[in-house]
């Protein structure tokens, strides 16, 4: 992921380093920085990218998808019931979960749609006996395993999770929990 150079000096004073240290890490002159940072130049490609993979090492950011997600996924069927998906909640104490039909997404049920379902209904029995494909959500973006967890965070600013796919095949699953992960790596 490139950083746009008009947030350069934003994002390097939020990490905490100065010009001389992102010239370092970064393997470009220090005057070329601070005139990128005042909008005197336009950099090249290459000198934005080596600046942009600083920042992400110092940030912590840098690795792929399947570096944090979690695998296998658990999931459920269109034909599955609402209490099964609960059921599957409490016991592995998650929040949502895709709906697959033969290893392809097709929607997802959420904790949150739960909510919703149970509030909505007068009897509770009913909202748990009701099909997954009744009352399923839209489905989860899917990025492959060599995504930058940039884009994954980016995703999960919309998104309760992002599956993670493995030429074609759903191999994992990033959550906003999944984010905690990436403490260990710093």
């Amino acid at each position: 992921m490139i950083i746009d150079p008009s947030d350069l000096r934003r994002v390097r004073r939020e990490l905490g380093i100065t010009e001389k240290e992102l010239a370092k890490l970064s393997g470009v002159s220090q005057s070329l920085i601070a005139k990128i940072e005042l909008g005197m130049v336009d950099p090249s490609y290459s000198k934005m990218k080596a600046i942009s993979e600083a920042i992400m090492r110092v940030s912590g950011l840098q690795g792929k998808a399947s570096d944090i997600m979690t695998s296998p996924v658990i999931k459920v069927s269109p034909d599955d019931t609402v209490e099964k998906a609960a059921e599957l909640f409490e016991k592995h104490g998650i929040s949502q979960v895709p709906v697959m039909v033969e290893g392809v997404a097709v929607g997802s049920f959420t904790e949150r749609d739960l909510i919703k379902l149970v509030s909505e209904k007068k009897d509770v029995k009913s909202a748990f006996s009701l099909r997954i494909r009744d009352v399923m959500g839209d489905i989860l973006p899917v990025v492959g395993s060599e995504a930058p967890i940039p884009l994954v965070l980016s995703l999960l600013e919309h998104s309760q999770a992002v599956l993670v796919s493995r030429m074609g095949e759903i191999v994992g699953i990033i959550t906003r929990a999944d984010v905690l992960k990436l403490r260990k790596r710093q």
